[in-house]
């Protein structure tokens, strides 16, 4: 008997040598995740047990073909992205699918938009089991069932300001990256100096024509805003007598 891959052969009775008529029952037995398709050589066709008539020297071989393995990929959230796949499906009984051949590895790499602009948080779902990071690698011993989900992010860019300042009270929701989630309300202070006399007049940017101070944005989009401070003004009046002077 030859040596199949991906499976054995075994025979009963268990010997090399028979006697001339003697029956042989041929079992093909496949590997962990492959399946018996056909004998070869001087036994055909798909049965299995099988038997063998040895009326002369036989050579019997048999062919043992991988199990299909699906991999579904789910992305949600409310963000934009995709999901790079190192390798293609490549189960040959299913061309141009996502259908894979026993242990074939296979690399998730996560890929955020930038516009509109999206978010990672290097959490997928694995058959229901969380793994992290950016890429993952899988072993395709089973069906697959990924889950990833991408938000949408914004960024807040706060202009350079002259007579004050400009606190943001909110911490970004993603403060690795200074991203605040979509519609996150976002509060921000004008903050006047007052050693040099200046007062808060209005905010200018995303907030332009609102006095309000603190005020609040709605992070819909990126944003961008500034603050305008006027310096004040003081008149000194001075009344002379008509027997003194001013030095």
């Amino acid at each position: 008997m030859l040596d199949p891959e991906n499976g054995s052969i075994e025979s009963s009775p268990d010997a090399s040598d028979f006697f001339n008529t003697q029956t042989v029952i041929l079992t093909a037995v496949p590997d962990t995740g492959y399946v018996f398709v056909e004998w070869t050589n001087d036994l055909s066709g798909s049965e299995n047990p099988d038997t063998l008539l040895m009326n002369t020297d036989k050579t019997v071989g048999a062919n043992f073909i991988s199990l299909p393995y699906a991999l579904n990929i789910d992305i949600g959230g409310n963000g934009v992205g995709d999901v790079s796949v190192s390798v293609e499906g490549n189960h040959p009984s299913f061309p141009d699918s996502t259908i894979y051949e026993y242990e074939t590895e296979v690399t998730l790499t996560a890929i955020p938009n930038s516009d509109p602009l999206s978010y990672f948080n290097g959490n997928w779902t694995v058959n229901d089991e969380v793994v992290s990071g950016e890429s993952i690698t899988i072993v395709m011993e089973e069906d697959k069932n990924i889950e990833i989900n991408f938000v949408l992010v914004y960024t807040l860019t706060v202009d350079e300001t002259v007579g004050g300042s400009i606190t943001v009270n909110t911490s970004p929701d993603i403060p690795s990256e200074d991203y605040y989630l979509e519609n996150a309300p976002v509060s921000v202070t004008a903050v006047q100096n007052d050693s040099l006399f200046y007062e808060f007049t209005g905010w200018t940017g995303d907030l332009e024509g609102s006095v309000e101070n603190p005020d609040t944005l709605l992070m819909d989009a990126n944003k961008q805003i500034g603050a305008t401070f006027t310096q004040m003004t003081f008149i000194l009046s001075l009344e002379i007598s008509p027997d003194g002077d001013i030095d």
